[in-house]
């Protein structure tokens, strides 16, 4: 519950409470990983049902303030990680009900994206909403595809800590191009500093990832590259 409270004087002990609880002795086996995933979804949708005001993906921005931290406590929290960005894009989708919360590849993940429909995500979807998606989808990307430091996963059995293949990663760079673009008219036409936030988002943290991601990779879990943090 402590993360679900907004007190920035209780910060530390939110980050204290996420090393207690993923700092351990890592278990890696695919029915604990997926068991912890499902029951932290669980509690964090009811928990963040209780507010006056919610939507159904408030408990993923809790979960997105708090994900970089959880990649990096262990190897267990990275792949719990990466089994809550591929649930969260899944609802996003509507691709769900999920059978076992684990994640396979990147592949995977992008062929839910690309059945949203992007005239949906801008004249329906709100900033917040938009942000869960895109913050999701680099998150996936930098912390699987794009790191060096995953072999202890690979050891234990996991697969897809690559990017796809060049025909498929066009595919994620168009798409998500042409939401950046859509995304600046929208800005142009309206002023909102937010949606111009989502798209220099988008140009640091998806885009040139997948354009540097053949010759290099990320040097480190979860973060993506420097940028001013959005606020909303």
């Amino acid at each position: 519950m402590l993360l679900l409270l907004s007190d920035p004087e209780i910060q530390n002990r939110r980050l204290e409470l996420l090393n207690d609880c993923f700092n351990y002795s890592d278990t890696l086996k695919p029915t604990m990983i997926d068991y912890i995933t499902r029951e932290l979804i669980e509690n964090f949708k009811y928990a963040s049902s209780l507010a006056e005001s919610n939507t159904e993906y408030d408990y993923m921005l809790y979960f997105l303030w708090a994900m970089p931290h959880i990649i990096t406590a262990s190897e267990t929290g990275k792949m719990i990680s990466l089994g809550l960005l591929r649930s969260f894009i899944a609802e996003l989708a509507n691709r769900t009900p999920i059978v076992m919360h684990i994640y396979r590849n990147i592949s995977e993940i992008w062929q839910m994206v690309k059945t949203i429909n992007l005239d949906t995500i801008l004249d329906e979807w709100s900033i917040h909403k938009i942000y869960v998606l895109i913050k999701s989808f680099s998150l996936s990307l930098s912390t699987a595809a794009l790191n060096t430091k995953n072999s202890a996963l690979k050891q234990a059995g996991y697969r897809g800590f690559e990017l796809p293949h060049a025909e498929i990663e066009n595919e994620i760079s168009q798409w998500f191009k042409t939401l950046r673009n859509k995304l600046k008219d929208k800005h142009k036409a309206d002023g909102t500093k937010s949606i111009l936030m989502l798209v220099r988002f988008i140009d640091y943290n998806i885009l040139s990832f997948l354009a540097e991601g053949s010759s290099e990779v990320a040097s480190e879990t979860g973060n993506e590259a420097p940028l001013k943090r959005i606020s909303f």
